[in-house]
């Protein structure tokens, strides 16, 4: 985040609230996708032992 802030502030100040929802979508889909993952494992270890 901290190398985002100067590129945001040096780019220009009306694309920095954009910048900030990808980050926020981004880190939707990285926590939904690890949420993703540990469900299958606890429903079905099966799966998780063939890979």
């Amino acid at each position: 985040m901290p190398v985002a802030a100067p590129t945001m502030t040096s780019s220009s100040p009306s694309r920095s609230p954009a910048l900030l929802v990808l980050m926020l979508l981004l880190w939707i889909g990285l926590s939904g996708a690890a949420l993703w993952h540990l469900r299958p494992e606890s429903v079905s270890p099966d799966i998780c032992r063939v890979r």
